[in-house]
């Protein structure tokens, strides 16, 4: 990866960008690859893309893994089990039970894997519901390790939520931080997400201003798994 700074546990890479338009910000995260993501950072939501590793991995040797060989979903499945989290098949993916979710665990066309969780679907249907869905989910992004939050439209219907992407070689280490970082997305802002399709739910967040997530979305640096920051 290209040369970062060090934030406690972490090794973050950090470009300054042009505000863009957080639709398109929001929908972009679901496709950007090696890991960077849009986030809104600080008091007046500074758009940045950025890039979170695990320090403990390595610029290098974390990568060295990759998808394994043979039945690769299998060998993977029990991956998944080694790190800590159970897993279930289903066809050609494989389905991660977090945070009363499941996150979908599927391969990319360059040999990397791609970690999904939808937190809601078909909920943000007005323009109003939308952009204020894909404000508040770069504004976790900013505040999540490894996990991007992002909106976009599949059909007629909206759909939110979280992912990590990790690129061909990845390790075990990288495979469980990544799990471990879509869980705590799940569970300090995936209700608020879903809750944010109403209307008037929607309206109430923007009036609050410079208020940047409710009682139960708050960002501190007390949890213990050191994958939210200030």
């Amino acid at each position: 990866m290209t040369n970062g700074t060090r934030e406690g546990d972490w090794i973050v890479c950090r470009d300054s960008v042009a505000t863009g338009d957080v639709l398109d910000l929001a929908a972009a995260n679901h496709a950007l690859d090696g890991g960077w993501k849009y986030v809104f950072e600080g008091p007046t939501d500074r758009v940045s893309l950025r890039r979170d590793a695990p320090a403990d991995v390595g610029d290098e040797v974390g990568f060295a893994v990759g998808m394994p060989a043979g039945d690769g979903l299998a060998a993977l499945q029990a991956q998944v089990g080694d790190v800590g989290f159970a897993c279930h098949r289903r066809d050609d993916r494989l389905m991660v039970p977090l945070h009363s979710m499941r996150a979908e665990l599927t391969t990319s066309d360059a040999g990397g894997l791609n970690l999904t969780i939808t937190v809601a679907a078909g909920r943000h249907q007005s323009e109003n519901t939308r952009r204020v869905a894909a404000m508040l989910l770069l504004r976790a992004s900013g505040h999540l390790r490894m996990a991007a939050g992002y909106l976009i439209n599949v059909g007629e219907q909206s759909r939110a939520g979280f992912i990590v992407r990790l690129e061909a070689g990845f390790s075990a280490a990288m495979l469980g931080h990544a799990l471990a970082a879509l869980e705590v997305a799940c569970r300090h802002f995936a209700k608020e997400v879903s809750v944010l399709g109403d209307e008037r739910a929607a309206m109430a967040y923007l009036a609050l201003g410079s208020e940047r997530t409710t009682e139960e979305g708050k960002v501190t640096t007390n949890d213990a798994d050191g994958y939210r920051r200030e």
